[in-house]
């Protein structure tokens, strides 16, 4: 139903951007950040590179951060603040490729998922990481046969708790 001259990136993430009209985020190369009714964009961000992304509230104001893995050298993970438009660095690692963001150990705070490609090599390495979503510090990790590529965050029925799942080339688990 409606269109944008410069198209819209592969990623798109819906959340509590604030503003007075609800609005999304078109994230690839660049970061728009569009609001509905009058559709349009409303602020934008270069040099993005995104290869992932999720949304959550990391700082409690009940507006969300976008949080992405950015290709643009060095890789890393980054959080952008919607309000400020802020861009921090979480987390740098050149093999970093999927997240997922939730409060996946109930405490206050939210953590990040993050998993490595699957190409890199798994021998002793905490290939799949939980961090805290506000300091990039390790919350736990584990080795894992290829991670990547898919991970996500949400209740398994039976379980009673906020699980992660993570697919990975050998297994799921």
């Amino acid at each position: 139903e409606w269109s944008y001259k410069d198209g819209f990136g592969p990623l798109i993430e819906v959340g509590r951007f604030g503003g007075t009209s609800n609005r999304f985020a078109s994230i690839n190369n660049r970061l728009l950040m569009f609001q509905s009714q009058p559709w349009s964009p409303v602020w934008d961000m270069v040099d993005i590179n995104a290869a992932s992304s999720a949304v959550a509230d990391t700082d409690g104001d009940n507006i969300d951060e976008l949080i992405l893995v950015s290709e643009t050298f060095p890789r890393s993970v980054r959080e952008i603040d919607v309000q400020t438009q802020s861009n921090r660095s979480l987390l740098e690692d050149w093999n970093v490729m999927v997240i997922a963001a939730a409060d996946f150990d109930g405490d206050p705070s939210k953590e990040v998922v993050i998993g490595l490609e699957t190409g890199y090599p798994q021998d002793q390495v905490n290939s799949f990481r939980v961090i805290n979503a506000t300091s990039g510090a390790n919350e736990f990790s584990f080795p894992a046969h290829a991670p990547g590529p898919y991970v996500a965050g949400g209740f398994v029925p039976g379980s009673g708790t906020l699980d992660i799942v993570f697919g990975s080339g050998s297994r799921t688990s």
